[in-house]
């Protein structure tokens, strides 16, 4: 398995998979924008209304799968809940990874996932 560390435009990411983490009470809108401010407009309003047409809460390991149509390079975007950000420890992202995969790992083969799970500025959290 090889790890890479890099920072392009979210929207840019060629991966079968994009997973961006979200918090209780964070517009994942919100989130997608302060990650990529030129990611495509339309998409961010469907991303937007999607989350509350399936009253996605963000709350801990809760997930919500799109198809992207081609409007940015991933084929599809994982929005998935960390909980309250009060809690958020190294533990939630091991969780929401494990999610991830016992959810999208049997299904089909996924050779690239791109992650966005967070940092927030704790360098506890990096292991």
């Amino acid at each position: 398995m090889e790890l890479i560390l890099e920072k392009p435009a979210f929207a840019a990411l060629a991966a079968d998979l994009l997973v961006l983490g979200v918090f209780q009470d964070e517009s994942p809108a919100e989130v997608i924008k302060q990650c990529d401010p030129a990611f495509p407009a339309d998409y961010l309003e469907e991303v937007e209304e999607l989350c509350k047409q399936e009253n996605f809460k963000a709350k801990n390991k809760e997930t919500l799968s799109l198809f992207t149509q081609k409007k940015i390079a991933a084929r599809r975007l994982i929005v998935i809940g960390l909980g309250k950000k009060s809690k958020f420890s190294a533990s939630t992202v091991r969780k929401a990874v494990a999610t991830l995969a016992r959810q999208f790992a049997s299904k089909v083969a996924y050779a690239h996932v791109a992650l966005q799970l967070r940092f927030d500025g704790d360098p506890n959290l990096i292991q």
